[in-house]
């Protein structure tokens, strides 16, 4: 190892806080970030509760371990680059805090060739493919990171970056009412209230005003039950030139309450889709099913006549 990258290494664990996000190993130019608070989701009362009530009951001791496991890391951030020609796999920078359990410091440790995960702190663990990560690690000798996060990047759960790349990674085209949507920022905060929040910033103020008149016509036709109309109070929608935002917030209790009433009776309004960019609601004409043909009835034969098969009901051919 030489002197230079040693050096690094040393100024990338003196400036690493534990418990804070740290971009700058991120690449310079990433398409998709992401920040999982891992040690906050873990937790979470809701996601307890959730395991509790979907997981069957011999797999929920296997949910609370998985769970146990996961709780030793603090957070995980993601930097993707996409390449360039849409194909293949992304270029991923992972880094993970915490102390983490010996068995996912293995897991990690033990990667694909070409990957490596590096040790740049007591408690950070950097992966990703060799020369990559090298780089990386000198940007960490940085004293800032770059400045392309916003405020909700430091939510528990965040995603943000280019919806061309995102769509490319997903490899599905984009809904309806999301054709001008250039960068997006999603992030999601766990606590006693449930909040969820999006920045979609579109090519034009025109782009911005289609979406946010897609998203308040599903929500005016999303079914109007009590717990409905209740979760639907706590989101606000607002457009700031060619930028959508998007804010909900509602106890977390409430929120599990009226989701499963809402499921339990087959009206769930999907309200993070509905938030976040939903398919417009289809049209009376659409909605109405269109009949299928009934099934012609299967021939019956008969087999074995002197004159050859014969199917039933149909005229015995003359001799």
């Amino acid at each position: 190892m030489s002197r230079v990258f040693t050096m690094s290494l040393f100024l990338a664990v003196a400036r690493l806080v534990p418990g804070q996000t740290d971009w700058r190993f991120a690449h310079p130019k990433p398409d998709i970030l992401m920040n999982l608070n891992i040690g906050v989701l873990t937790r979470s009362a809701l996601l307890t509760q959730m395991i509790e009530q979907n997981v069957p009951g011999p797999n929920q001791a296997i949910a609370a371990m998985a769970l146990k496991t996961l709780a030793t890391i603090d957070r995980v951030q993601v930097s993707l680059r996409m390449p360039p020609d849409g194909k293949g796999s992304p270029d991923a920078l992972l880094l993970l805090t915490g102390e983490l359990d010996p068995n996912i410091r293995q897991m990690l440790t033990q990667t694909s060739k070409g990957t490596v995960a590096r040790q740049v702190a007591p408690k950070a663990l950097l992966l990703g493919d060799a020369l990559v990560v090298d780089q990386a690690v000198r940007r960490m000798a940085l004293p800032a990171a770059p400045a392309f996060t916003d405020r909700l990047s430091t939510s528990d759960i965040w995603i943000g970056g280019e919806m061309a790349q995102m769509a490319m990674l997903a490899k599905t085209p984009l809904p309806q009412g999301l054709e001008a949507l250039k960068r997006f920022s999603l992030g999601i905060n766990f606590g006693e209230n449930l909040e969820m929040a999006a920045n979609l910033s579109m090519a034009d103020a025109a782009g911005a005003g289609k979406l946010l008149a897609f998203y308040n016509m599903a929500m005016a036709q999303a079914p109007q039950t009590p717990e409905n109309s209740k979760l639907m109070e706590g989101i606000k929608a607002e457009q700031e030139g060619p930028v959508l935002h998007f804010h909900f917030s509602a106890p977390a209790s409430a929120l599990q309450e009226g989701l499963a009433k809402a499921q339990g009776a087959g009206q769930l309004p999907g309200l993070m889709g509905m938030m976040f960019g939903a398919q417009p609601p289809a049209s009376k004409e659409e909605a109405v099913p269109v009949p299928k043909p009934a099934p012609k009835p299967a021939k019956i034969m008969i087999y074995g006549l002197d004159d050859g098969p014969r199917e039933v009901g149909a005229p015995k051919a003359k001799q």
